[in-house]
């Protein structure tokens, strides 16, 4: 009996066990764990999730490439930069306009957001694609608003995807869902560069025939005490 009202080291008073009482992972469990990955990365919500990461940083891709690029789609329509400010304007009205309708619609039905990321995809991939070939003010600051509907949608179904998908353990997912646009953010200057480079020196190559005599005219009139200055 005496025994008995001991208590036992491992159990505190409250019945707990106390923190010095609290075991480290066996390699036995550790080795579970591990086994247990490959079943888990087959799981249908991680393949999904997968693609939405991927779907995210795509979305990073065309969305920050308009800012590398401004200046030659400035240069190629032949306006200044107040005008080409403009076509920013225009991709954030449609993605605004696009996160409150799309917001609104999948509360009501959000079976549908599947369908909502389709056309997100079409309406970016419409808006991407034709931005490069356009002429006009108005023709781009139309395909970026385009872009900013499908930026819109991607963000407010793929977020309603994924909170279905894992319920109360979604936390995790989403984080790592949002973490592909910064990635591309981070990639598509080291994308751009090489071809920004080709683009100015193939500028400064047509344009110094034609700058040459004004340099020459230059130089008599900085040394125009010199006569052996001017050729």
């Amino acid at each position: 009996m005496a025994m008995t009202a001991v208590e036992s080291p491992e159990v505190s008073v409250s019945g707990r066990k106390c923190p010095e009482a609290r075991k480290i992972p066996r390699v036995s469990s550790l080795v579970q764990k591990v086994k247990k990955l490959s079943r888990q990365a087959r799981d249908y919500r991680v393949i999904r999730t997968a693609s939405l990461i991927l779907a995210w940083f795509c979305m990073g891709l065309y969305v920050t490439i308009v800012g590398p690029t401004m200046i030659d789609l400035k240069d190629r329509i032949g306006v200044d930069y107040e005008e080409i400010s403009r076509v920013l304007v225009s991709h954030t009205v449609g993605y605004f306009l696009a996160t409150v309708t799309c917001g609104i619609f999948l509360d009501f039905q959000p079976k549908f957001a599947y369908g909502v990321l389709g056309s997100a995809f079409f309406l970016a991939g419409v808006g991407t694609a034709g931005t490069p070939f356009t002429t006009s003010l108005g023709g781009l600051g139309f395909l970026q608003h385009l872009a900013g509907w499908g930026h819109g949608f991607t963000d407010a179904a793929g977020t309603v995807v994924c909170a279905r998908l894992w319920g109360d353990k979604a936390s995790a997912p989403i984080h790592a869902m949002h973490a592909g646009y910064p990635i591309a953010a981070f990639i598509v200057p080291l994308i751009v560069i090489p071809f920004r480079l080709r683009t100015a020196q193939r500028q400064s190559t047509v344009l110094q025939p034609l700058l040459s005599p004004w340099k020459r005219l230059g130089d008599c009139l900085r040394y125009s005490g010199r006569t052996s200055a001017c050729p």
